[in-house]
């Protein structure tokens, strides 16, 4: 049984790349010079999860401006207007709209991390550590403002998984990089039709044995949801999810540690939405149950959200803080193996 380091999703655009995107806006910067700076800080981003030991990672997204655009500018059929709460945060993104029935006829989500992993690739760093991260179909579903004349929600859900996600999907697996994380916060908010989504993951994970499919949820913890997951898991080995365990008090380590045959499984146990520092000794503790318990799959230790509502200074400290938890962990639990060299 093996400890790692992950981390997911959106990392805090840093204020020099910041800057250049509002000079090129302006018109005082050409697209040809901004592209040498993303590649510059995407560069850095890579370099410092290399450094902090993590084994996998996204490309740090920062030609992001939320989990949902630029891709989303990229579906026929939605209209981008206007901002909408991203759940209960202080953070807005634009809404899709949706206007007809969908079609995607270019992966653009994978074409931006195609030049990621061209700078990878330089470093040392393989495409299977690498993660393409999209928006979940249900969060999409949930997130998009729906006109029920064209779509319900469930089949809005079945035509972003058939039309955008396998093309993304398609993409990614000829640029060398398995490891698909799906964000689907609305799991753990809303009440889902989770025997309809159990059946789209299904099909997904069977369409595409290649490829390892990370769900990741945040804001909130939901048994039926760890439940349905674990069912797949445990009939597809290349399906896993996030629990978020720092959003509901107290924490559910006793039904996780019920999940020994789960599979692979991300535990995030830091808060990217606070700065406060989490308390790293009741971490370790709690992770170390888990591990002993698990004779097989891997355990990775994250944190929930994208990094992006942090400051990148508070953001860099929550991820040494993973990076400390982890260390301590393998420490304790190696040292406990029978014939450990440790």
């Amino acid at each position: 049984m093996e400890v790692y380091l992950m981390q997911h999703g959106i990392y805090p655009r840093p204020r020099g790349l910041a800057k250049a995107i509002s000079r090129y806006i302006s018109g005082k910067l050409s697209r040809e010079d901004l592209d040498k700076i993303y590649a510059r800080y995407t560069e850095k981003f890579f370099k410092y999860m290399l450094n902090l030991g993590y084994n996998r990672f996204s490309d740090g997204m920062l030609r992001w401006d939320d989990i949902f655009n630029p891709m989303i500018s990229g579906i026929e059929g939605v209209e981008i207007n206007g901002l909408r709460r991203f759940y209960d945060n202080n953070y807005f993104f634009r809404q899709p709209i949706i206007k007809n029935k969908i079609n995607y006829r270019e992966a653009i989500a994978s074409i931006l991390l195609e030049k990621s992993i061209e700078i990878a690739k330089k470093m040392g760093i393989t495409g299977d550590r690498v993660a393409l991260s999209l928006p979940g179909p249900f969060t999409m579903a949930t997130n998009s403002l729906l006109d029920q004349n064209i779509y319900s929600i469930e089949e809005l859900m079945r035509d972003y998984v058939e039309k955008v996600i396998f093309l993304e999907v398609e993409k990614s697996l000829k640029i060398g990089v398995k490891n698909i994380d799906l964000h689907e916060p609305s799991l753990v908010v809303y009440e889902a039709p989770l025997n309809y989504i159990e059946n789209i993951y299904r099909e997904l994970s069977e369409r595409f044995p290649n490829s390892r499919f990370w769900i990741i949820t945040y804001f909130g913890y939901k048994w039926e949801v760890l439940q349905t997951f674990a069912r797949l898991a445990s009939k597809n080995g290349n399906i896993f999810c996030t629990v978020d365990v720092t959003e509901v008090s107290p924490p559910p380590w006793d039904q996780i540690i019920d999940l020994v045959s789960m599979g692979d499984l991300a535990l995030a146990v830091v808060n990217a939405r606070t700065t406060k520092m989490e308390n790293y000794k009741d971490l370790v503790y709690r992770i170390l149950e888990i591990a002993r318990r698990r004779d097989s799959g891997e355990l990775y230790i994250t944190h929930n959200t994208s990094l992006e509502f942090l400051p990148e200074v508070v953001a860099m400290k929550k991820l040494r803080l993973l990076r400390r938890i982890a260390k301590s962990v393998r420490e304790k639990l190696y040292s406990r193996l029978p014939h450990s060299k440790e």
